[in-house]
């Protein structure tokens, strides 16, 4: 299957289900409330539940694969559902949720549309009326994103031995933030405005990521050699080490197998840890990341896979995450928490 039309394919069945879907899943069965005694408790309970499920999944390299992962990415996309249900319910909010709010929050969480529709005023918060073509839109851009989304989650699971425990911890760490939105949203008094925004409101928001095959590279490339520079942090490579590096770069080589770039990935990043290994000079290019949330988290992800690849975490590569994150614009605590979970 052809890198375009795996996206292709895979963008139509998201839009698809997720209009279909969304609805059945707020009127299904609720969860024993009773369980949950603060909303806190409901967001740790659903980002464990999509820990384990994305964390089992099976990686299978190749556009072929990213269609293959669309069943998994579904039954997670539910869960997060279940969980804003669950948190109006909690707050009594129930009947302030319905389709809209939904795709909202989950556009909102990926970045990819939906921000104009909710207005944030102290301990109230307004809610404006989309149209049914903006709708479509908000639909349209959202799965992109998500397409986006498992495209990089490849990169990340792709780490030797750690990949399940790379791939667990992005889905509890997507799955809390899109919780810790819904706690912020239903904790406030909610009211509809009678204003309805259209199609003509989402011009200025921002493009989707580059996700062609030269942008993979690049993204692929620099993150081998952040693996390299986490590697050596300490001067002190361990076999463990050295085994997740090159058997990842090797499997990162297969992401996309009919390749031409793909297949010089491994010499390309070899020559690097050889030169870096002589000069401690970077050439890492932070650039290729930014704007790209998906492919900042990866990056954060198999470096802590790295760091932890042997007995404890020392100062160094602590040291060295810290301004990995300074340098892409990422959350240093939000990693630290990541560290913890896998």
């Amino acid at each position: 299957m052809k890198e375009h039309e795996a996206k292709a394919e895979m963008q139509g069945k998201i839009a698809q289900i997720l209009e279909k879907e969304i609805r059945g899943w707020l009127k299904s069965p609720e969860d024993k409330l009773e369980d949950f005694k603060s909303p806190e408790r409901i967001i740790s309970y659903w980002s464990r539940v999509n820990a384990v499920l994305v964390g089992g999944a099976n990686i299978i390299p190749g556009p072929a694969g990213w269609v293959a992962a669309l069943p998994t990415l579904i039954v997670e996309i539910r869960n997060q559902v279940k969980m804003i249900r669950d948190i109006a319910v909690f707050y009594k909010k129930e009947d302030k949720l319905d389709t809209q709010l939904v795709l909202t929050m989950l556009a909102i969480n990926t970045a990819s549309a939906g921000g104009k529709l909710l207005v944030f005023r102290g301990s109230n918060i307004l809610i404006k009326r989309a149209t049914a073509k903006l709708i479509q839109k908000i639909l349209q851009r959202l799965s992109i994103r998500l397409t986006q989304k498992i495209i990089a989650r490849f990169v990340a699971a792709l780490v030797p031995f750690l990949g399940s425990m790379v791939l667990g911890g992005w889905a509890y760490a997507t799955t809390d933030s899109i919780g810790k939105l819904a706690k912020n949203i239903f904790s406030k008094d909610i009211s509809y405005s009678e204003e309805t925004i259209d199609d003509d409101a989402f011009e200025d928001s921002p493009d989707v990521e580059d996700t062609s095959e030269q942008k993979l590279y690049e993204i692929a490339l620099n993150t081998g050699k952040a693996m390299v520079e986490m590697m050596l942090a300490d001067d002190d490579v361990s076999k463990e080490e050295l085994e997740i590096v090159n058997n990842s770069i090797r499997k990162h080589s297969q992401l996309i197998p009919d390749s031409d770039l793909f297949k010089n990935l491994a010499s390309d990043i070899d020559k690097y840890s050889n030169e870096y290994t002589k000069t401690r000079i970077s050439t890492l290019d932070y650039n290729v990341f930014s704007g790209n949330e998906d492919a900042k988290q990866s990056l954060i992800l198999v470096l802590i896979a790295v760091a932890k690849a042997s007995d404890g975490v020392c100062l160094e590569e602590i040291r060295y995450l810290e301004q990995i994150c300074k340098k892409i614009g990422y959350d240093y605590n939000n990693a630290i928490v990541l560290m913890q979970s896998i």
